[in-house]
């Protein structure tokens, strides 16, 4: 029985805390759940050995995918368990490209926007890998971070790719606080890491960010969405960090996306619970919250399309594809209503096309904005 863990752990914390006689703290409970899921989810399944070439149709949970900036046939996809494939013609056919690899749960991929060639990719558990040849061979470069580390996110700093981050939540208790949460900053291409965001909600939370953006106009913001204490921002590349909540009335935040238009202040915070996107007019200073049509949606990821950039994606929890085609204002479903999406992201230079993953049940691509899609 080989232990499977998708891009999340389960964390049953007001039943662990129930177990222990007494309410947790970090719990609340939703009207249609008797507890509180916290991710990492662990799941325990059997799974083949060898991995298999090609991810379709019940391929397994992809935790992370991305697509080559420089090139729209290129994308690679991390499937958990069986480590990262990649295609050349966009999605028709894959093959495995983990050599080196010595964890292949692996939670979080990243391209160097500049560089193709340079890739870096988080596991559960295992380590931080870089590529310096398009993911065709890997090898270990975490110096600095902290052992057995989850990685959620990883970003590279697109005016300086040689500055990368990575947030990662280490040894717990039992699943419960404190979790060893730290974002990392790596100066020099990943040989060696410095923590630069610890201790979020105090010694005894140390919690962790899910997601990490940059603001590509101006690299210097760095946002962070933590698990339960919503967004963070720093304005010296990670040197030091304030909360942002103001007017943010969930904390339990688990994306961030900046608006990427020159001079546009305007950021998005995607969260757990059920209540909706929140937005800044103004990097995050305030807030305010949008949930025309997703009222009961939880949010894991943002993207916004590089071609229209009114128009934006979320992937959820159980509930497919969610667009908006007016800033976040107003939300519909955009296809693979019954899936949970762990990740979504658009082809460069063919902005009508997207690819998801999916918690377990492989890859699915539109050609046409979410109208329909295909594994």
């Amino acid at each position: 029985m080989l232990k499977r863990v998708i891009q999340f752990s389960i964390i049953v914390g007001i039943l662990i805390a129930a177990l222990a006689g007494q309410p947790s703290q970090s719990a609340t409970p939703y009207a249609a759940m008797p507890y509180q899921v916290h991710l990492p989810i662990v799941i325990n399944d059997p799974i083949p050995v060898a991995a298999p070439e090609w991810i379709g149709p019940g391929g397994g949970a992809i935790t992370d995918l991305i697509y080559d900036p420089n090139d729209g046939d290129i994308a690679f996809a991390a499937a958990f368990g069986r480590g990262i494939y990649k295609t050349t013609d966009n999605g028709q056919t894959w093959r495995n490209v983990s050599t080196g690899l010595e964890n292949l749960e692996v939670t979080a991929i990243e391209i160097a926007p500049r560089n193709s060639l340079i890739m870096y990719a988080g596991t559960y558990r295992g380590g931080v890998y870089k590529s310096a040849n398009g993911g065709e061979s890997w090898y270990r470069s975490d110096s600095g971070i902290q052992a057995e580390a989850i990685s959620y996110a990883i970003e590279v700093d697109p005016s300086r790719t040689s500055r990368i981050y990575v947030a990662t939540r280490g040894r717990s208790n039992n699943g419960g606080p404190p979790w060893n949460g730290v974002v990392y900053r790596s100066e020099d291409g990943g040989q060696s890491w410095q923590p630069v965001l610890t201790n979020v909600g105090g010694s005894g939370q140390e919690d962790w960010a899910y997601d990490l953006s940059i603001y590509p106009r101006s690299t210097n913001l760095v946002y962070a969405a933590t698990h339960e204490h919503g967004a963070y921002r720093s304005t010296n590349y990670g040197g030091s960090w304030q909360a942002i909540n103001n007017g943010v009335s969930d904390h339990t935040s688990r994306a961030v996306e900046p608006d990427p238009r020159p001079g546009s202040a305007v950021v998005y915070l995607g969260v757990f619970r059920p209540t909706g996107i929140f937005k800044s007019r103004n990097s995050g200073d305030s807030w305010s919250l949008n949930n025309n049509g997703i009222r009961d949606v939880r949010t894991y990821r943002i993207q916004i399309n590089p071609n229209d950039k009114d128009t934006l994606y979320l992937a959820t929890f159980g509930q497919g594809i969610m667009k908006s085609s007016d800033k976040g204002e107003n939300w519909a479903y955009a296809g693979l209503k019954e899936e949970t999406i762990l990740d979504i992201d658009i082809r460069p230079g063919s902005y009508s096309t997207l690819m998801s993953g999916t918690l377990g049940n492989g890859l699915f691509i539109t050609k046409n904005n979410g109208g329909n899609w295909v594994h």
